[in-house]
């Protein structure tokens, strides 16, 4: 595996990761959401709002309570990097949300398999 990268600013360009991708499809990419926040109804109704709104396919949700604090997991599929960060940002705008973080998987071999 051949992997070079750049750096411009805080971004980095990366070429020749994994497989034979250069750049990364979207039709590759599972993108893992993972979503700390206040359980209460008006933040989770929220949550589901816009994650309905956003383009690509959900794959998996799960979620699990521990006292006040609900965590989500959610498993995305067909859309790009920038969508999907774009969401995270939103998804911090809403009152109640503690954290999201992001997890990108480029998967190799046969892209359609189930999570």
């Amino acid at each position: 595996m051949q992997q070079t990268s750049t750096h411009s600013g805080s971004k980095a360009v990366v070429e020749g990761i994994g497989c034979d991708a250069s750049p990364l499809p979207i039709d590759r990419l599972l993108h893992v959401m993972h979503i700390a926040s206040a359980f209460d109804r008006m933040v989770i109704n929220e949550i589901f709002l816009r994650m309905d709104d956003m383009e690509g396919s959900i794959e998996s949700w799960r979620s699990r309570r521990a006292g006040q604090c609900l965590t989500q997991t959610v498993w995305i599929r067909g859309t790009s990097l920038a969508s999907i960060r774009a969401m995270r940002d939103d998804l911090l705008g809403i009152e109640g949300v503690l954290r999201v973080r992001l997890e990108h998987i480029y998967l190799c071999g046969n892209p359609q398999a189930p999570v």
